[in-house]
């Protein structure tokens, strides 16, 4: 048995609340589809469904596991179309330090970056200082001048 295939199945079912209706989408007969989902059920040890005649319910464990295969089939299409677009999207929170001087003109261009990136937010803090990077916690600083390295440690240049 396809355990991902018969998990599709088993959403596709939860879904559409029926048999009949889920087999059609998927574009096979409902007695397939059932021995499918029985199959599932024999694997993981416990019933996912109550049938009868004209209704199906999910049991308790059935609707953990739904849940469960649902987050897992997203990631999975989630994962498929990060490939097919050959990277991940950013996402999370990107902390950055400035220099007064460019927050105008950073700030208008990081508009155009984050609608490009809408799962990415950014927090600016205006600082000169590069040891901001290990003091503040920030991931990136635009600096005006030169940098100067002491035993591994960055810390204001002098020019």
């Amino acid at each position: 048995m396809d355990k991902l295939r018969a998990m599709g199945f088993f959403c596709r079912t939860v879904e559409a609340k029926t048999f009949a209706a889920a087999a059609q989408s998927l574009d096979m007969v409902p007695s397939a589809l059932s021995k499918a989902i029985a199959a599932l059920e024999q694997d993981v040890g416990f019933r996912l469904l109550n049938r009868s005649t004209r209704r199906l319910s999910l049991t308790d464990q059935g609707t953990a596991y739904y849940e469960h295969c649902r987050q897992l089939l997203q990631d999975l299409e989630e994962a498929e179309e990060n490939g097919r677009e050959g990277h991940t999207r950013p996402k999370g929170t990107l902390r950055v330090g400035m220099h007064p001087g460019f927050r105008f003109p950073v700030l208008i261009e990081m508009g155009r970056f984050l609608n490009e990136y809408p799962d990415l937010k950014v927090e600016t803090v205006i600082t000169n200082s590069p040891a901001a990077v290990l003091e503040g916690g920030l991931d990136l600083v635009i600096h005006i001048g030169r940098l100067k390295f002491f035993g591994g440690i960055l810390a204001d240049g002098e020019s």
